[in-house]
């Protein structure tokens, strides 16, 4: 018997790691899908080793030296590679910790996304009746605003800081979470696997947790990768209207519209900024896609 569980445990061993390498190989022959990537993971360096690459963290971190008059408006130069702003602070050091901010953004308004939507469209999905049109109803009215009106007046309404633009990122993103997982578990739970755990007597939120959860991941890993570059890219934009990250804070939509006024003059100040934004949406865009060709999964970025 013994033996018999052994050669069954380690055939499916086999099955996954075969099942590794198919995604790996399809992973690695997207060559865009490698592109983007690297995108990722170079930006994900820069934020985390942003006080050892910077030449002038000081200039990113505030403080003592945060201001150098004497060199305003500095093209860019081996001394400082993508120049200096109005105030004469590097722009290259605050760029590499605008990628923290940005990736900071990111990470929590999807965490909070996801948390929220993912929630009530596993509700609704299960629940059905009353409880899913209550909640699908409040989603539609949340998504017939365009995200950065609704984002604008939220911070608007509110201080605008770094916690708030997260929040008002969130208050438009977790509908596409909950429509997308509603309709996962409204594609699912008529399966055999469900309705055999539902015939053993199980509550219907154990049946969400146990059976259904593990069968909507991969759907929703995907968009929360495809989404990420849209969520930094409308933190960027309450940034330079204003109504996010508030100076000196190295926001990278901050930065841009501050060398707004010196774009005939002085064209890297905001210029150079905007390419590390447009750099890092790109990256994130790649990836979305090469993992929605891995996995072989429908996710609309408009959902």
């Amino acid at each position: 018997m013994s033996g018999i569980l052994n050669s069954e445990m380690s055939s499916e061993r086999e099955e996954q790691i075969d099942n590794l390498k198919r995604l790996w190989s399809r992973f690695t022959a997207n060559t865009l899908t490698v592109v983007g990537t690297l995108i990722v993971v170079s930006v994900i360096f820069a934020a985390i080793f942003a006080p050892y690459i910077a030449p002038y963290p000081q200039h990113a971190e505030g403080g003592v030296g945060s201001v150098d008059n004497d060199n305003r408006l500095a093209e860019p130069s081996t001394e400082h590679l993508m120049g200096t702003d109005d105030s004469g602070r590097d722009i290259f050091s605050r760029v590499l910790y605008g990628a923290r901010i940005s990736l900071q953004m990111m990470t929590i308004a999807l965490t909070l996304s996801i948390s929220v939507g993912g929630t009530l469209g596993l509700v609704a999905g299960m629940k059905g009746g009353i409880t899913k049109v209550i909640i699908m109803r409040t989603a539609d009215t949340f998504m017939s605003i365009p995200a950065l009106v609704l984002a604008m007046v939220v911070a608007g309404l509110l201080e605008p800081n770094l916690y708030i633009s997260m929040v008002a990122v969130s208050v438009y993103w977790w509908t596409l979470y909950c429509r997308l997982v509603q309709g996962e578990v409204n594609s699912i739970k008529e399966e055999e696997f469900v309705e055999a755990d539902r015939a053993l007597g199980s509550p219907w939120y154990n049946t969400a947790v146990k059976e259904i959860l593990p069968n909507i991941i991969t759907p929703v890993l995907v968009k929360a990768t495809i989404d990420a570059g849209f969520i930094i890219l409308l933190a960027a934009g309450l940034g330079f209207l204003g109504l996010g990250t508030q100076p000196p804070t190295p926001d990278w939509g901050v930065m841009v519209a501050q060398g707004r006024d010196f774009v005939l003059t002085s064209w890297w100040v905001s210029t150079l900024p905007g390419l590390a934004i447009a750099y890092t949406v790109y990256g994130f865009n790649l990836l979305g896609d090469g993992l929605r060709d891995v996995f072989d999964v429908e996710v609309d970025v408009n959902e």
